[in-house]
């Protein structure tokens, strides 16, 4: 670890007052704000939800359901960035599999240069032109080759379609963790998760690229001689539920669309706490007025089957509302007959119900039969190890092959950059929401906390840092009965790692200025009460952290805008209060938004030290896994600015630096 004096250091102690009795670490921690985020996030999606609905109202008529329409289509496909030309797909059959009358081909193609893609391809084991299906697998370890994936796969083919399953980065052949040392050992929902929070670094989205091995998925389809693309149809569940819905509205190619256990709504999902996947954040979705719904209806009015449950964590209540927009507007359109809606008896999965409904809705579209069938209950599949379609099933043996860690690294920036600082401050500004740098916060003298090793109380100060609404705390590490902010002239603001009150102790004696800690949006009293995943530790690829980003992207609200503006609206308080001269300290992961804050108030600032901060936003990027989450990656950034320019360009500071943050226990 490199070291660095700071200016800050001295040795003095401010008074503090000792308690008694016992305050367990678990009353300390436990958040008196918990709730924040979850209130914050779920008053956008109502005010969107609010909008929308008075738009959808509107409605009244053929032409204005189409203007709708076509509207979001048009954002929607604003929201996906895909590669400006397509490569060669260099597609081949690697080997068939043959039994039951049905075909089995094993696909490798690429959907960029050096980026391997495995598939199969079920066929009807008879000559002829069958309808395709783009078959979208859901989060199973072994991808295409689960056995409920198999199942529909098999089945489409004995019913004369010719189904392309196409296996997901990080399942089934394409794993991308075999040969890494993980502190947390990754599911392939935690792999995305990884991966999709370094391309968000980049301004891409891990969504974008799985829609795109999709995309060319269908390109290979189309030199297929016995698929006839005419009505192709796309279906899947899960996770394959969020890619067919996604491919549906991007693709003009799929004439069909047949999603299961994913079309809810996203306010549910938020009122709900239910995290989304990486692949499921759409940045700026919500901000520009879409919903679930729009999904599909930017297809209207091709044939439609949402497919739910009522058990699922995807709430049917949702799935139903989502269902009345969309056949609104195929009403509209003269094609009421194209939507239709089916809820399972089950839980969240692909069931047998949700399975013969997607099977007869497909038959019923293309061929007219509406004849009912059932899938067969002993129907005989392919063993898994007849379908690699890569050495020993796995793409990291094929020679030459890119991992999706390589290709992100491919697409960083060069490291040196010739940058101005008005520049790059507007461009933060810009993306960061950030309309003022000086805007004092309303705040609520709350009662005083006391540490956990009854040494000492906090003084503790909420600050409304969004409007209406306390998003951080300050703390004054001595009792304060006069209720007033006793300010010094010269004052240290304390940046934690993860919570101030807990953190800031530590600081006291380290300075003779005076130090006020500050628990950021997010963090320490802020830490969000629910919204977690079993591994309850902060750093877990799957933790509410992670989540209410996802929702800052989503909505246009930064998780990482909202504590830069956090420590914005703590440095004007005490500047209104009587401070004339502030320093920063922060460490580890608090450190970045207190550079960022430091940056861009270099005329309000004195001094900054950091500590066990992380090097760059690159590295974060080049490690094939990193523990640092995901609020601390805002999304494009790299375009802007890496982490030692802005050091660069932050006056009066000195540093430290960490390989990885700290990893609590469970």
């Amino acid at each position: 670890m490199k070291k660095t004096k700071s200016f800050l250091c001295a040795f003095a102690v401010l008074p503090v007052m000792t308690l008694a009795g016992n305050v367990s670490e678990a009353d300390l921690s436990r958040s008196a704000f918990g709730n924040a985020l979850q209130d914050h996030f779920v008053d956008a999606a109502r005010k969107n939800s609010e909008l929308r609905q008075a738009r959808l109202a509107a409605i009244r008529d053929e032409k204005s359901a189409r203007q709708y329409v076509e509207y979001v289509r048009g954002v929607i496909r604003s929201k996906f960035t895909f590669p400006q030309a397509k490569s060669p797909l260099n597609a081949k059959v690697i080997s068939v599999y043959r039994k039951d009358e049905v075909v089995a081909r094993n696909i490798l193609y690429y959907s960029r240069p050096d980026y391997p893609v495995t598939a199969t391809l079920f066929l009807p084991d008879r000559k002829g032109k069958f309808p395709a299906v783009l078959f979208t697998v859901g989060h199973s370890a072994d991808g295409r080759k689960s056995e409920t994936y198999l199942r529909c796969c098999v089945t489409l083919a004995k019913l004369g379609f010719a189904v392309l399953a196409v296996d997901p980065v990080s399942q089934g052949e394409r794993l991308q963790f075999a040969n890494v040392k993980q502190v947390i050992p990754l599911t392939s929902s935690g792999e995305h998760n990884m991966r999709g929070k370094q391309l968000f670094l980049l301004g891409e989205t891990l969504g974008a690229w799985r829609v795109w091995d999709l995309i060319r998925g269908i390109d290979y389809l189309e030199t297929v001689p016995e698929a006839d693309l005419s009505q192709l149809a796309v279906t899947g569940n899960s996770g394959g539920g969020t890619m067919a819905s996604f491919v549906g509205a991007l693709d003009d190619r799929v004439k069909i669309i047949a999603p299961s256990c994913y079309i809810t709504t996203w306010r549910r999902n938020i009122e709900n706490e239910l995290p989304v996947d990486a692949e499921q954040i759409i940045p700026g979705i919500l901000q520009n007025g879409i919903e679930m719904a729009d999904l599909l209806i930017a297809r209207a009015p091709a044939p439609v089957l949402i497919m739910g449950q009522k058990k699922d964590f995807f709430d049917a209540r949702g799935t139903r509302e989502s269902f009345s927009e969309v056949r609104k507007i195929y009403t509209l359109l003269g094609k009421e007959e194209n939507a239709a809606l089916f809820i399972g008896p089950a839980e969240h999965g692909f069931s047998a119900e949700n399975r013969n409904a997607m099977y007869n809705f497909l038959r019923d579209k293309v061929s007219g039969d509406k004849t009912r069938f059932q899938e067969p209950a002993d129907l005989p599949l392919p063993p898994p190890a007849a379908l690699n379609a890569a050495p020993e099933g796995k793409v990291s043996r094929l020679p030459g092959a890119k991992s999706l860690h390589a290709m992100i690294f491919s697409m960083l920036p060069a490291e040196k950059r010739e940058l101005s600082q008005k520049i790059v401050a507007a461009k933060l500004r810009e993306a960061l929401q950030i309309s003022f740098l000086d805007a004092v916060p309303e705040y609520r003298v709350l009662r005083v906390l006391p540490t956990a090793d009854d040494k000492m109380y906090l003084s503790r100060f909420a600050l409304e840092t969004e409007k209406g609404r306390v998003m951080s705390m300050l703390y004054y590490p001595a009792w304060n009965g006069n209720y007033h902010l006793p300010v010094a002239k010269e004052v240290i603001l304390y940046i934690p790692h993860l919570a101030a009150a807990e953190e800031l102790p530590l600081e006291v004696g380290k300075t003779p200025l005076q130090i006020w800690g500050l628990d950021m949006r997010g963090a320490g009293a802020f830490a969000p009460s629910g919204a977690n995943q079993i591994d309850r530790r902060f750093f877990a690829p799957y933790q509410a952290d992670y989540h209410y980003d996802a929702l800052g992207l989503m909505t246009g609200k930064s998780l990482f805008g909202g504590k830069v503006r956090d420590i914005l609206g703590a440095v004007a308080l005490l500047r209104q209060a009587g401070a004339e001269k502030i320093y920063l300290k922060a460490r580890g992961i608090g450190s970045v938004p207190a550079l960022v804050a430091a940056f861009l108030l270099q005329d309000k600032i004195t001094g900054v030290e950091l500590i066990d901060a992380p090097d760059s936003w690159r590295g974060m990027a080049e490690k094939e896994y990193t523990l640092y989450p995901q609020s601390v990656m805002p999304f494009d950034i790299l375009s802007v600015v890496d982490l030692p320019e802005l050091r660069e360009m932050t006056p009066n500071l000195v540093a430290t630096f960490s390989e990885e943050p700290a990893l609590p226990e469970k």
